[in-house]
């Protein structure tokens, strides 16, 4: 805002004055949506945060909401402990997840997915127990 003195006889011209109805005429919302929930699976987008270069897998799992990784590297999903870690649907070296999120650069992985861990039986029956651990896929 500017402010103008008048002192005697002075012409501006013409002064154009934008109206105030006219200074937003749109507004565009999008959705990046960091974080769904879709049935059972809570999905991450993994860029959504950030992370050092040359981070790991391990260390974007710390920025995540809802999961912890202790010095021993053991995660903790929505409170109960993750027994598997999936590479794009597969284990990567057997049961020891910290294989995968220790050795895998975060910059590689598009988004983290996190589930039950079912049994055969559970995933034919459909019936769960809730003492159920966590899956974590990348």
């Amino acid at each position: 805002m500017e402010t103008i003195e008048l002192k005697g006889d002075l012409h501006l011209g013409e002064i154009s004055l934008t109206m105030k109805s006219k200074l937003l005429e749109e507004v565009v919302i999008r959705t990046n949506a960091s974080i769904r929930i879709k049935g059972d699976t809570t999905e991450f987008v993994a860029d959504s945060f950030k992370v050092r270069d040359g981070a790991t897998v391990e260390e974007l799992l710390k920025k995540l909401p809802g999961l912890t990784v202790n010095a021993k590297g053991e995660i903790v999903a929505q409170g109960k402990k993750v027994d598997k870690v999936l590479v794009d649907g597969e284990e990567f070296f057997g049961d020891d997840p910290t294989m995968a999120t220790q050795n895998i650069s975060a910059k590689a992985v598009d988004k983290v997915q996190v589930f039950d861990t079912k049994t055969e039986e559970q995933k034919i029956t459909g019936m769960t127990t809730g003492n159920e651990g966590k899956t974590v896929q990348i």
